[in-house]
């Protein structure tokens, strides 16, 4: 009997030893793991940093592409405006400026008016797509971000004998999303059409309704894509254009921006028969955001 009481003391201390190795070990376990959650959560917000100072990074690329087609576009204006003036201020000089004098000066002053609005609204759509981008998202009508995207860079399809072509869907549904982000999508998109068509050509966006949201489709008419790099062209610092006209970050980010916001982005081209981007997006009734 003091045997099996002794055995059965021996038994208990033994499973208590247990106890108290598996405690330990399951501590020092739950600690490993808050430490590896707490340097995830870490690595999770710099990933988001990085993230974010690559989009703003692709858009100042894209703001040195738009630069000299800006730059010509406030020059035009802005050389009449000056014009216009210097002829002003010699007419008003003259001794016998009478009031039938200025108001032959009308037609130039309503020309001034005219070119100045217009100069100020290609710097707004300059700092508004220059601006940094917030996180948040709200509710948008995507036929009224493309049309300011195409008031910063249409000016160029038109200077260098592009066609533009809009079919935009009038009752488009609203989406959830980040305006801003989505104008940097169809600059990149409309920019790399720019260039692909350097000796004219057409280029046809056009919006819808689908029973998956709404669809985006940026078709040109330019030098098209080999299949071999059909696969590669939303692949970071992929490019085929030469003289560093091209980081290859472009198309990178722009599919980052589209997976934000829980779309798809896709591109069908052949060689010498143009490209078509397509993009999809959930309406604002199927997705929700913070």
């Amino acid at each position: 009997m003091n045997e099996e009481v002794g055995q059965l003391s021996y038994r208990i201390i033994a499973l208590e030893q247990l106890l108290e190795v598996y405690e330990q070990t399951t501590l020092e376990q739950t600690r490993n793991l808050e430490q590896v959650l707490e340097e995830l959560e870490k690595a999770n917000k710099e990933l988001k940093q990085t993230q974010n100072q690559l989009v703003q990074s692709g858009k100042m690329v894209a703001i040195g592409e738009l630069g000299a087609g800006v730059a010509h576009e406030l020059n035009n204006p802005l050389t009449g405006i000056l014009g216009y003036a210097q002829y002003l201020i010699e007419k008003t000089k003259k001794a016998d400026f009478n009031t039938d004098d200025f108001k032959a000066c009308v037609r130039q002053i309503e020309y001034i008016e005219k070119e100045a609005q217009r100069c100020k609204n290609i710097v707004q759509n300059l700092l508004k797509f220059s601006r940094k981008s917030h996180d948040r998202f709200e509710p948008l009508d995507v036929n009224g971000v493309l049309e300011d995207t195409l008031g910063l860079v249409g000016h160029q399809l038109t200077m260098n004998d592009i066609r533009l072509l809009k079919e935009l869907e009038p009752n488009l549904k609203e989406i959830n999303g980040n305006g801003n982000q989505l104008q940097q999508v169809f600059t990149n998109i409309i920019l790399n059409a720019h260039q692909a068509m350097s000796n004219g050509g057409e280029l046809r966006i056009a919006t819808r309704n689908t029973n998956k949201g709404i669809e985006m489709e940026f078709t040109d008419t330019g030098c098209g894509i080999p299949k071999k790099n059909l696969n590669k062209v939303f692949d970071p610092f992929f490019t085929t254009k030469k003289d560093w006209k091209g980081t290859g970050l472009g198309l990178s980010i722009s599919y980052k921006i589209i997976q934000d916001h829980k779309g798809s982005i896709g591109v069908q081209s052949e060689v010498g028969k143009g490209a078509t981007f397509i993009i999809t997006l959930p309406v604002k009734e199927e997705i929700n955001l913070e």
